[in-house]
């Protein structure tokens, strides 16, 4: 399982399953990749209180 920007990412292509959140990648200098992590936050958060309510 992967979490990635992209389902076309070198590692979605690797992993059994993916889950993607499409936002554009934010470059400094052409360089320094600074796109939010804030929705792969939000995902694994809303897996993990799923998964504890059923083990309630």
């Amino acid at each position: 399982m992967s979490i990635t920007s992209h389902e076309n990412s070198s590692l979605a292509k690797l992993a059994d399953f993916n889950i993607s959140w499409h936002i554009p990648p934010v470059r400094i200098a052409g360089v320094y990749d600074i796109t939010t992590q804030i929705p792969v936050i939000y995902i694994l958060e809303t897996i993990g209180r799923r998964l504890a309510k059923r083990m309630l």
